[in-house]
């Protein structure tokens, strides 16, 4: 660290390659915070799965009867 200026850690930052980071490019905490957007999208589509195969009566056709 340098002692003779204010410490900055955009001095530190890294070049990570658009494959690595899509859809944020070369910023790769943009590109984690789309992940977690797309797992929550993720998990509401299985709930609504669930949900709506509960509701609609459609679980009969899965559960074996005998």
């Amino acid at each position: 660290m340098p002692t003779d200026k204010l410490y900055d850690t955009l001095e530190e930052e890294e070049d990570y390659s658009p494959l690595t980071a899509l859809p944020g490019h070369k910023k790769l905490g943009m590109g984690l915070h789309w992940h977690f957007i797309s797992v929550i999208g993720r998990i509401s589509v299985g709930l609504s799965y669930y949900i709506l195969l509960f509701a609609t009566g459609q679980w009969h056709r899965y559960w074996p009867y005998s």
